[in-house]
């Protein structure tokens, strides 16, 4: 399974001290590179900028950004559809 994350959610389990939590339920996530700047490059989030450069398990990856909300969308929908029981 290909996981795709955004900013808030690292940065979020970054704030309470979780970040593992991702490797240990996805293994590996992917992020792209737009998100990746945003975490290293935003003086707001030095120390964040720190973990995301020292995990192994979070890699950035450049994806055009039409591509990416069009993916982002199917993905919301699916995840929707299987809360919802509709499959």
């Amino acid at each position: 399974m290909i996981v795709v994350s955004d900013t808030t959610p690292l940065i979020s389990l970054m704030k309470i001290g979780q970040l593992e939590l991702i490797n240990k339920l996805f293994g590996e996530i992917q992020i792209p590179d737009a998100v990746f700047d945003e975490l290293v490059l935003n003086p707001k989030f030095v120390s964040e900028s720190k973990q995301i450069r020292e995990s192994n398990f979070i890699h950035s990856r450049r994806y055009p950004y039409l591509l990416f909300l069009l993916f982002l969308f199917g993905c919301l929908r699916m995840v929707r559809a299987n809360l919802y029981g509709f499959h």
